[in-house]
């Protein structure tokens, strides 16, 4: 099948409001390439773990549609304020997965983690926890702040014994928390591609997870004793009744991809059905929050 895939030049400042409004048109998963966290990432490797070649110049979110929605999609987003421009081309599906998106060649991540593309084969010294990601189209290389906040709350809360990652793109939370030793992974996402990726990452990093194709407001599954969820802001507030009928009463959901400006909404979203505030962390306009189901919430 092909697939046409649309870039999307954007203003920074709009470039939230651009990616939902893709997400609404159909999007399963959209790609943001930042150059200004491109450029501080490249600056910290090591010269010789560096791309060589030109960095991306402009703030860019990517998404893949079917070729026969691409024109509508095109002029829709087009009429966006913030949009500087909108270009789309043709990809078969297995261009789409072989694709290498994930833009470095190793990738160090909070105390404890440190990411490979498959490419190249890389293998650390560091004592760090490997994770091995594919090429792909799925969003999550750990490359975004808000996946790195995540990886980063993975260091300092206990192991999980059952754990949901919702939304998983690119399988790289779920992989962690089973590099940390959590047994019981489900993972789900609603893009089909995205399911795949998950899967075949999963499968060559060697954890075992139930991944599905479907939305969290319909997992039948309860007693999730952590809950991740690196989407939007408005998801997880949408979200968040089914977060805490599917958590174990005492369960921990770290809660990611919320701009700095709605996390005060997000948190009391978070407290209507439930959940207190434990933690908060920021990276570059990017917020992620610890949060608790009360122990008494049935």
């Amino acid at each position: 099948m092909e697939w046409a895939k649309i870039t999307v030049d954007v203003e920074p400042a709009q470039s939230e409001a651009i990616l939902g409004r893709m997400l609404e048109l159909g999007a399963g998963g959209v790609e943001e390439i930042d150059p200004g966290s491109f450029a501080s990432l490249q600056a910290e490797l090591p010269s010789e773990l560096r791309l060589e070649g030109d960095l991306p110049s402009k703030h860019q979110l990517i998404a893949y549609w079917p070729v026969a929605k691409a024109e509508q999609v095109k002029l829709q987003l087009k009429e966006l304020p913030g949009v500087l421009g909108v270009r789309s081309q043709r990809v078969t599906d297995a261009k789409w997965l072989k694709t290498n998106t994930i833009g470095f060649k190793e990738l160090f991540i909070g105390n404890r983690w440190v990411v490979f593309p498959q490419k190249g084969g890389g293998r650390s010294d560091s004592g760090r926890i490997p994770i091995y990601l594919a090429p792909g189209q799925a969003f999550g290389t750990g490359l975004h702040p808000t996946t790195q906040l995540v990886l980063e709350f993975l260091e300092e809360i206990p192991v999980a014994e059952k754990a949901l990652d919702a939304g998983t793109g690119s399988g790289i939370l779920a992989i962690a928390l089973g590099k940390l030793g959590c047994a019981d992974i489900t993972a789900c996402d609603l893009d089909p591609v995205a399911v795949e990726v998950a899967k075949q990452n999963l499968e060559q990093n060697g954890i075992k997870a139930q991944v599905l194709q479907v939305d969290p407001r319909k997992l039948t599954r309860r007693g999730f004793s952590l809950i991740t969820a690196n989407i939007l802001a408005e998801v997880i507030s949408e979200l968040a009744p089914a977060f805490s009928r599917l958590a174990k009463p005492g369960g921990n959901l770290i809660a990611s991809g919320i701009i700095a400006h709605k996390a005060e909404e997000v948190e009391k979203d978070l407290r209507k059905v439930g959940y207190s505030i434990v933690d908060r962390k920021e990276k570059e306009n990017w917020v992620a929050l610890l949060a608790r189901l009360g122990e008494g919430h049935q």
